[in-house]
């Protein structure tokens, strides 16, 4: 969710360190103008998971339709192997700083899905019109990446969406479905992706997925649940990315992309746009910047008072100010 006029942005990612080592908990970076970013809490964690396995990967932080934040991440210790779980953690927080509400949504629990052994990088975004079995509308959509260990060697890892009506209430949620298709024959089949971010199009009044962090699909049925379909055209020139993520720079008629390439030592890539059709690629050092070495990380608008209070918190020496 956007903030109106003005404020700062929040980088949330987990990161490596020296030593190659991941270090699967949460990291924020701060920033005034959206393209350069500094590391919060001294370059360290500022939230560590407890539940499920106890590691954090692919953080992602949504702001609800009651106001609070709900952070959503692939609970896997990557120790334990890429096909190793089936779990996601979702925690809610009024600040940014205290997240004392979580839960564990097991994909394997879901009808269809027993034989889950990915479930990576989840996101959430709210579908208004969305109908629920109850007769009423509006849910939140989590959209993520799966893999069956049945279907693993034919259609690989998909993205899929399914609803929730109360994100922390298990019980709302719906089976999983095809998020993202490929049309053959006048049908819909799945189409093997990783890492979705969607986002409307305001220049073209669309609803757009970015995935496999070069890759852009266009919602097929003109609404945020889609199904989605590639188009063609990519933000990025490299092709070794991934987990890419789009956001505005405020009071601009500007959008910035940017894709994880360190798990193929490549580093963080920036682009942007003002069309989203068009990318112009951007230059570290020089057009961006990041003290820090994130993996996966996602961005967010954030308030005066946001600002405030997580620089109270994590500013340390920084000497930055609204």
């Amino acid at each position: 969710m956007q903030e109106k006029n003005s404020g700062a942005y929040l980088f949330v990612c987990f990161q490596n360190d020296e030593n190659g080592k991941d270090i699967e908990k949460l990291f924020y970076g701060i920033s005034l103008d959206g393209y350069n970013f500094k590391a919060l809490n001294d370059n360290n964690p500022v939230f560590t998971s407890y539940l499920g396995t106890k590691h954090m990967r692919d953080p992602f932080i949504f702001k609800g339709e009651d106001g609070y934040f709900y952070l959503v991440a692939t609970d896997m210790d990557h120790c334990c192997g890429w096909e190793s779980q089936s779990t996601i953690v979702i925690y809610k927080t009024a600040d940014l700083i205290n997240f004392d509400d979580g839960i564990v949504v097991d994909y394997s629990d879901f009808k269809g899905f027993e034989d889950c052994n990915r479930a990576w990088a989840p996101q959430i975004i709210w579908s208004p019109c969305h109908e629920n079995a109850d007769g009423s509308k509006g849910a939140y959509m989590v959209y993520l990446t799966l893999q069956k260990k049945s279907t693993a060697n034919t259609i690989g890892t998909v993205l899929y969406k399914n609803f929730a009506t109360d994100l922390m209430d298990k019980n709302t949620y719906t089976i999983p479905e095809y998020l993202i298709s490929g049309e053959e024959k006048g049908e819909y089949q799945s189409v093997s992706a990783i890492d979705g971010d969607i986002i409307y199009d305001t220049v073209n009044k669309r609803w757009l997925m970015y995935f496999d962090g070069r890759r852009i699909s266009q919602s097929v049925t003109g609404n945020v649940e889609g199904p989605y379909r590639e188009i063609q055209g990519s933000p990025f020139e490299v092709d070794k990315i991934e987990g890419s993520n789009i956001y505005k720079i405020y009071d601009k008629e500007k959008w910035i992309i940017c894709a994880d390439g360190r798990a193929f030592g490549t580093g963080f890539r920036f682009a942007q746009t003002t069309d989203f059709a068009t990318y112009k690629q951007l230059m570290n050092g020089v057009d961006y910047s990041l003290d820090f070495t994130p993996r996966h990380g996602y961005v967010i608008h954030i308030t005066h008072e946001q600002f405030k209070m997580l620089m109270k918190k994590y500013g340390g020496n920084l000497n930055l100010s609204l």
